[in-house]
């Protein structure tokens, strides 16, 4: 069966791994220009160059988003289709958990006090960070990164994510646009790329605080967490979104409980503060031992 995979970004790279196991991969469809070309050694193209090359009678695409829009133009182009429902549960069953679940000891958590929700949590340190050194793993549409700056005021932070999810990829327009006036004073800087690239480019003991909100996957946060380690400051902080086992939305496993548990055990980090958000995606703080 030769499949196509409708997303060149992150779920796709994912994707292709687990189709490669069904059939032969013919390689990527995405909205976004940009990316037209190569992506993991496979074409990519637009919409409009499947149409043109009439490829899409002989094959089937799997859609790696779920937005609508997608599975709409995807039923005009291809033959056979595989729903974003049906990939997400086939994406669950091959990320079935293979690492340790650790558990938290009394010293990880003795000091640690509930907030709200991630705006209560960022005022916690709204009296100290003026003159930090921050940063955002994961932005996005720059929303949380606009509460940091207006509640913590920071010398500088730094704005790290790969924009490279169709979901996503209008993203960097709106925080440029957002943050004009901080990028061209040097206070915001933006950096695109994956977070463990970007914090490798990082001196240690360079950051006071860190925030991530990237993949949610186990082996990323795991190795977002080391790196932190060592660029962070040892009296600095290293916190996170999405501290669950499971999205209650998109009803997809993540590994951030579990990576994040791990590594204040290992490393010798305490929970400071735990969000309590309604949705269950809480945000954590941790700090080092002392």
């Amino acid at each position: 069966m030769k499949i196509w995979i409708w997303g060149a970004g992150n779920r796709g790279k994912e994707l292709k791994e687990i189709c490669d196991r069904y059939g032969t991969i013919e390689g990527f469809v995405d909205n976004d220009k940009l990316k037209s070309g190569t992506y993991l050694g496979l074409p990519v193209l637009t919409p409009e160059s499947v149409r043109e090359r009439g490829i899409g009678g002989k094959a089937c695409v799997w859609i790696a988003t779920e937005a609508k829009e997608v599975s709409v133009q995807a039923k005009e182009l291809f033959r056979d289709i595989l729903e974003w429902n049906s990939v997400r549960k086939i994406i669950q069953t091959h990320r079935r958990p293979s690492y340790p679940e650790i558990q938290l000891d009394d010293r990880n958590i003795q000091n640690c006090k509930l907030v709200r929700d991630r705006s209560a949590f960022l005022k916690r340190f709204a009296d100290m960070s003026g003159s930090w050194k921050m940063i955002e793993l994961g932005v996005a549409f720059g929303e949380f990164s606009e509460q940091i700056l207006r509640m913590c005021t920071p010398k500088k932070l730094y704005l790290v994510d790969c924009w490279d999810d169709e979901r996503y990829v209008k993203g960097k327009q709106c925080v440029f646009k957002k943050f004009e006036q901080e990028i061209n004073t040097g206070i915001v800087e933006v950096l695109q790329g994956f977070s463990t690239q970007k914090l490798e480019e990082f001196k240690d003991n360079e950051l006071d605080w860190a925030y991530i909100d990237t993949l949610h996957d186990y082996k990323t946060t795991k190795k977002e967490l080391e790196l932190c380690h060592k660029k962070v400051k040892d009296e600095g902080y290293i916190c996170g979104h999405d501290y669950t086992k499971f999205n209650v939305y998109s009803r997809i496993d993540y590994g951030v409980y579990d990576a994040v548990n791990e590594f204040a055990v290992v490393y010798d980090y305490e929970f400071i503060y735990l969000s309590l958000e309604k949705n269950g995606l809480q945000s954590f703080c941790l700090r080092k031992l002392l």
